[in-house]
């Protein structure tokens, strides 16, 4: 497992990321209050044959805090996660979401590119 920080929209975002980066990608998004750790044993289990990513969102673990609180609506944060898999260039990808992760997980099947969101792993 390997730390890392990206940017996005201004914001520096943690994420966890397990297994090899060649290998499909699995989003793991957390609820209201939790953390991208929350996923530590099923990213595990699944790092043999996917690249596990699991991102705290703004405001939550190491990621940074937005300035304005309308960056903390579902829609904003619908739109982070877009632009976190864009900036990591993934095009196709798993979905695991708890509670608020996975209405986003939702919100990404329904939004503008939802084929990109496999329904299956």
């Amino acid at each position: 497992m390997e730390h890392r920080f990206v940017t996005v929209d201004g914001t520096e975002l943690h994420y966890s990321e397990w297994g090899d980066e060649t290998a499909p990608p699995v989003v793991c998004a957390h609820g209201l209050s939790r953390v991208g750790r929350d996923f530590d044993p099923i990213a595990r289990s699944l790092s043999d044959t996917y690249r596990v990513l699991c991102p705290d969102l703004p405001g939550r673990g190491l990621s940074e805090w937005y300035g304005d609180p309308a960056g903390y609506s579902n829609q904003a944060m619908v739109e982070l996660l877009t632009e976190f898999c864009d900036v990591l260039d993934l095009e196709s990808i798993r979905w695991i979401g708890t509670s608020m992760g996975g209405g986003l997980g939702m919100a990404l099947a329904g939004g503008r590119s939802p084929t990109a969101l496999r329904t299956s792993l």
